[in-house]
């Protein structure tokens, strides 16, 4: 059955309030990829934490557990045994890649030269030019190293490289909140919102539970339409394996989490340089 949350109404509801009004403003609050202690790099594909590369698909298939209304349309819902899949295709190639025909996933992603036999990362030799000066693609030898980098033995072994994504996937434990957003909203704006909201709440958990970054993972779901109204999810995923037990403690508490993700957006706005009108 579900179970009603008596505290947090009011601080869920003020995050609600401070976001929409800091959207209003023009504040800009957005998700910003990687973490804050990146160090300065040269290559633009390393300023990318390889964290933000994976895409997370949790597949809704687990469990209910648990319900909680946290205010007026807003609900949790805590799920386990739910299927998540973690995507990871790699950096977008980049032009002088494509122009120079090396292998990618698609035109968004390089994906990876691995061979799925050996083990082996690939590498695409570069074309050589013929008498006539085209291009023609480096021939195969049937001894020696392997022209491509597949490991001695292997079956595939002088085969072109394929580019390929990297896929894992688990049973975890899945806690969502569940909001109504307005049709006005454009999906751009729906983004920068839920990706404001979920990420200040998650800072509220890891400050509230003392957790380290990589045991919470936060997903935005949606938008989309049910019933009269449009929704987003927000979805905290516990990946570990069995669950840590955390998600039922950040229910049962989701007011602290919410106080603390004010304070976080608050002290944000304390610190953003003052505009002239």
């Amino acid at each position: 059955m579900p179970t009603a949350l008596p505290r947090g109404c009011a601080e869920v509801s003020a995050v609600w309030r401070f976001l929409s009004r800091e959207r209003t403003a023009g504040s800009g609050l957005r998700r910003v990829p990687g973490s804050a202690d990146e160090n300065p790099v040269l290559d633009e594909e390393e300023r990318y934490a390889a964290k933000d590369l994976v895409e997370v698909y949790p597949q809704w298939d687990g469990q209910v557990v648990g319900r909680w209304n946290v205010g007026a349309g807003w609900a949790l819902r805590r799920s386990v045994g739910e299927q998540v899949f973690w995507l990871n295709e790699g950096f977008k190639p980049k032009p002088k890649e494509l122009a120079a025909g090396i292998p990618v996933l698609h035109n968004d992603a390089k994906g990876f030269l691995l061979c799925p036999t050996c083990g082996s990362i690939l590498t695409q030799p570069p074309p050589q030019k013929d008498e006539k000066g085209g291009r023609r693609q480096p021939r195969t030898r049937s001894s020696g190293p392997d022209l491509y980098g597949h490991r001695e033995g292997c079956a595939r072994a002088g085969l072109p490289p394929l580019a390929q994504a990297l896929v894992a996937s688990n049973s975890a434990e899945v806690l969502r909140l569940i909001v109504p957003v307005p049709d006005e909203m454009d999906e751009s704006a729906v983004n920068t919102w839920g990706y404001s909201l979920g990420y200040a709440l998650l800072i509220g958990m890891q400050r509230l539970f003392v957790l380290d970054v990589s045991e919470l993972e936060f997903e935005l779901e949606g938008p989309w339409k049910l019933g009269t109204h449009r929704q987003v999810s927000l979805a905290f995923i516990d990946p570990s394996l069995g669950g840590t037990g955390y998600l039922r403690r950040i229910a049962d508490e989701f007011h602290q989490v919410a106080r603390i993700a004010i304070e976080h957006l608050d002290h944000l706005t304390a610190r953003a340089p003052a505009t002239a009108v």
